[in-house]
């Protein structure tokens, strides 16, 4: 079987540049400067996050319902979500989870490797090419590239978006020399700037994730004026995030020295360069160890600030000569010019609810209505009753103790949990097939075949969306090599 490969391109190898300065302390006019770039980046994240709230309400409803508390509900006394209740019998039939569990395999089934191709036919091109495609293959193995796809094809079915992939060199990795990273983030810790499209054409974006306190305070490329200050009780930026956290994983917020953390933020937002600033940029791209050479006017740059909620200075503001985010979305479900989507889940959810209380009726019928029903005269003597079979009642002479008839299920019980399934399967995208199950009067094994190819093509879009998005990540990890 022909296997699907995303291309990447490579060119000649080029110059490196360090990145990695030490860290100088600020003072003066130019500490102030720093605090009203960290005052303005406090603003706009505060707008991204005012923005995405929407977002964070359904991305946890959908993950709860993968889960398995299907039956949970909001209760706006106390303001909190009510995982499960004993009101009524519930039966809760997960079928989502079986459904994205299918679509995960299929995208993934095609084994997704890198394969790169040379822009040229000079030897210098065709032997980096070769040389990258190793490097590649390297990175793909030790960095378990194949468990984070997974990862975030499945975060890309419930939220519409997966991860963002985040790509760097670390200089202190591999005992000092060196290594380049992939990590994947938790949507929920992501924010992008609410008036873009996509994500390159966004003017900033943020990433806040829980860090340990030790590993932020003797970190030699933050700057510090003051370290007596203790983590944050938060355990997520996100609200929604932080109660999946503490009721599902029992992640209390902890007070102990060696448990504290804090909810690092790092802003990237794109800086322009203008006859004005030009001479400034330049100075502090060179302070940065950034190649300062022939900058032109309205040339892209990429402003780094990383900072904390309690402490007015931030803990570093780099600039860097590069034009694009060291992030890259999955967008596993596309509107058209939005960066998320609707997501799949969003329209399986309502089928499976209405299975869920289709079934949970048809087991309470069974479990105690088709036991049987008695009727007592009143004051009749009955001493034992239970709803049990081979139950002995006793009862006074002349007192009448009688079942009453049972009136059978409506056969439109079996109709509409049947279109539920059927709906879900259409909806979802997976049928009888690619569960396993064999279709009635299917017997060959080209007719098997053949329906299993058409079932999988429903999964196109998520293939080609995944093909983009390793190959943005491709390029990043050459280009920071």
């Amino acid at each position: 079987m022909a296997t699907l490969k995303p291309k990447t391109y490579a060119k000649p190898d080029k110059k490196s540049v360090s990145r990695v300065t030490v860290v100088k302390p600020v003072i003066g006019e130019e500490r102030e400067t720093y605090r009203e770039l960290r005052n303005r980046a406090v603003e706009m994240f505060r707008a991204a996050a005012d923005s995405r709230r929407r977002y964070d309400w359904e991305w946890l409803t959908r993950d709860l319902f993968r889960r398995g508390y299907q039956m949970s509900r909001y209760d706006p006394s106390s303001r909190t979500v009510i995982l499960s209740s004993r009101s009524a019998v519930k039966l809760p039939i997960n079928l989502m989870w079986a459904q994205m569990r299918v679509i995960k395999n299929q995208v993934t089934s095609f084994r997704p490797k890198w394969e790169v191709v040379p822009v040229g036919k000079d030897e210098d091109s065709t032997s980096n090419a070769r040389y990258s495609n190793k490097l590649l293959d390297y990175y793909f193995d030790k960095l378990h590239i194949r468990k984070q796809i997974k990862e975030a094809v499945l975060q890309g079915l419930i939220y519409s978006v997966g991860g963002p992939f985040e790509i760097g060199y670390d200089p202190d990795a591999d005992d000092g020399n060196g290594e380049v990273y992939i990590w994947l983030h938790d949507p929920f810790d992501f924010y992008v700037d609410p008036a873009a499209t996509s994500l390159e054409e966004a003017e900033f974006c943020f990433k806040a994730v829980r860090r340990p306190l030790a590993a932020v305070k003797h970190n030699p490329l933050y700057k510090f004026y003051d370290l007596d200050f203790k983590g944050d009780m938060r355990v997520a930026e996100s609200e929604y995030k932080q109660f999946l956290l503490q009721a599902l994983k029992y992640q209390a917020s902890v007070d102990q020295a060696e448990g504290e953390g804090v909810i690092l933020k790092e802003m990237w937002k794109k800086e322009r360069v203008t006859e004005e600033n030009s001479e400034e940029l330049a100075k502090e791209l060179r302070k940065n160890g950034e190649d300062a050479t022939k900058l032109r006017e309205g040339e892209v740059l990429m402003r780094n600030i990383t900072y904390l909620d309690f402490i007015t200075d931030p803990l570093l503001v780099r600039l860097y000569r590069r034009n694009d985010y060291p992030f890259v979305l999955y967008q596993a479900d596309l509107n058209p010019l939005e960066v998320y989507g609707e997501s799949w889940a969003k329209h399986v959810i309502p089928m499976n609810r209405a299975l869920n209380a289709l079934e949970s009726s048809i087991f309470q019928y069974n479990y105690k209505y088709a036991k049987g029903r008695i009727v007592v005269d009143k004051n009749s003597g009955v001493r034992i009753f239970g709803n049990e079979h081979g139950v002995i009642i006793e009862k006074n002479q002349g007192s009448e103790v009688s079942s009453l008839p049972l009136q059978p299920l409506p056969m439109s019980y079996q109709l509409q949990t049947e279109n539920m399934r059927r709906y879900i399967e259409d909806i979802g995208g997976a049928h009888d097939i690619s569960l396993g199950r064999i279709p009635t009067g299917v017997k060959s094994g080209v007719g098997i075949a053949e329906l299993k190819q058409a079932d999988s093509t429903n999964q196109d879009d998520l293939v080609d969306n995944l093909e983009d998005c390793l190959t943005l990540v491709a390029q990043k990890i050459l280009r920071v090599i």
